[in-house]
């Protein structure tokens, strides 16, 4: 049996554009398939920009007998009903299955709509993947498969009981590398992406990592993660490394303990390397985050979400706007680059609040453009849904999305003008990101760029906040078409300076 391995390509001007690095949760499913001795290719559709009429241009479809896809998210599932479908016109025996955060929680509704999939692999997908392909091949009795949901031949969708989360993470074998091999050929300057944990300690109402993982934290040892640094290092020249890691730190005692072991190890073997890693902010120790930038660290990326108090315990997020400066003044101190994660736009908030929380921003100097053009996402799978039921705030609960109305109408003028607004600029975002994926820029010409596109943003929304009626869309696209050119003129003096 020849399995395919399919991660689909993601564009929306709504959401963050998915950088082309690997997919470790396809990555971590293929060496386990290939260690039990199944031979498995690696498609990421994505990093390739392939939509799903490109896939079935440029890949022998009829060649494998099972496919997977991963679904993390929502904006996903347009795209993946479209390439199941267009693999099932050609090749109809091929069995289509789909995993990930977003497929674990929608997967009746999903095989209720999605009739070309036939099943969904839930939470952890390494066992559960190997036991539905030996079961394909043999029995073809899907009943039995733990962490399954599966139509049957009845057409009768059933969803078998839970299989336990993998706790002995060393114990897998570490992620296939084929993505980051066509990475190195390719140029990109990306960091690694590397997986040291499964899984996050928290629970906040809007992330839906405390109910895929059930609310717990599992990890590595501290060995094999510096095993795999070096052997990446070595093997493929990896010096930047992003841990994909929902919360790096972990809980106390273990999680701090580990992490120092890593700081350790890393120091101990001379690795030059540059690491950037997600923490909460709780977990922000400047004694352990100062032997973490020792060894390597360089970006923390932690989710503020909020500079307004009452917003944050509704997040339940165990932290206020002081502990939340306290942990972004330990990595100022330290020179570790503050990733910042927020959510500007609540449909519960007052206007007065929206201004708080740019006000917070703009204080504290921790503006970004992605900060001004966020709000809340109900993900499926989250508390933060019943929540927004419960005060009636829910408008249509669908398959590819929560829809929410405000209860504050003036919130709710500047989140439809920023919607407009991200439509507008997105031609400018998407400029920027080429020149970065594909090195057309300059450093320094590149970050001008992009604080050139901070400072749009920033002009905008003051300027709404000022006038939440505001209407002057035609002044904007000249200003995005004006930065656009621009780029585009630095770009090819760039091209000739080099020829």
């Amino acid at each position: 049996m020849k399995i395919l391995l399919i991660f689909p390509f993601c564009q929306n001007p709504h959401y963050p554009i998915y950088l082309p690095s690997e997919n470790l949760g396809l990555a971590y499913i293929a060496a386990y398939l290939r260690k039990n001795g199944l031979s498995v290719d690696i498609l990421d559709a994505n990093m390739h920009e392939w939509t799903s009429k490109k896939i079935i241009t440029e890949v022998d479809i009829t060649q494998y007998s099972f496919c997977g896809i991963g679904v993390s998210s929502h904006l996903l599932l347009n795209e993946t009903l479209k390439i199941s479908k267009e693999i099932k016109s050609i090749n109809p025996a091929c069995h289509m299955t789909i995993g990930g955060h977003f497929a674990t929680f929608q997967a009746q509704r999903i095989l209720e709509n999605g009739l070309n999939i036939d099943s969904v692999v839930m939470r952890d997908g390494e066992k559960t993947m190997l036991d539905l392909i030996k079961n394909l091949s043999w029995t073809k009795n899907l009943e039995n498969i733990l962490g399954l949901c599966f139509r049957d031949k009845s057409g009768n969708i059933k969803i078998n009981n839970s299989r336990p989360l993998i706790q002995e993470l060393d114990s897998l074998p570490w992620p296939a590398r084929d993505t980051l091999l066509y990475l190195k050929e390719m140029s990109h300057s990306w960091p690694t992406q590397i997986s040291s944990s499964r899984g996050c300690y928290g629970s906040c109402t809007y992330c839906d990592m405390s109910n895929f993982y059930r609310r717990s934290w599992r990890a590595r040892s501290a060995k094999d993660v510096v095993d795999e640094i070096e052997y990446l290092n070595k093997e493929y020249g990896s010096r930047v490394f992003r841990f994909s890691d929902d919360e790096f730190i972990g809980p106390k005692p273990r999680g701090p303990k580990r992490a120092r072991e890593i700081a350790l190890e890393i120091l101990k073997r001379n690795l030059a390397v540059e690491l950037m890693i997600d923490a909460r902010a709780q977990a922000i120790d400047r004694e352990l985050f100062s032997l973490l930038k020792d060894a390597g660290v360089i970006d923390c990326l932690v989710g503020v979400e909020s500079g307004v108090d009452r917003i944050l315990k509704l997040y339940n997020k165990g932290m206020t706007t002081k502990d939340n400066l306290k942990a972004i003044q330990v990595l100022k101190d330290l020179g570790i680059s503050l990733n910042l994660a927020f959510i500007m736009i609540d449909p519960r908030m007052t206007f007065e609040e929206l201004k708080a929380n740019y006000h917070f921003l703009k204080k504290n100097d921790i503006v970004t453009s992605y900060s001004l053009k966020t709000w809340l996402w109900p993900l499926h799978g989250t508390t933060l849904i019943k929540q927004l039921k419960l005060q009636g705030l829910v408008v249509k609960d669908k398959l590819e999305q929560i829809e929410y109305r405000f209860i504050d109408s003036d919130v709710e003028k500047i989140f439809n003008v920023i919607k407009k607004i991200k439509n507008y600029c997105y031609p400018l975002e998407r400029e920027i990101f080429i020149c970065m994926k594909h090195g057309f820029l300059s450093e320094d010409d590149l970050k001008k760029e992009i604080n050139d596109e901070k400072k749009l943003w920033i002009e905008i929304f003051e300027t709404i906040l000022n006038n939440p009626e505001w209407d002057n869309y035609e002044s904007l696209k000249i200003k995005v078409k004006c930065q656009i050119d621009n780029v585009r003129k630095k770009c090819l003096k760039q091209k000739e300076d080099e020829k």
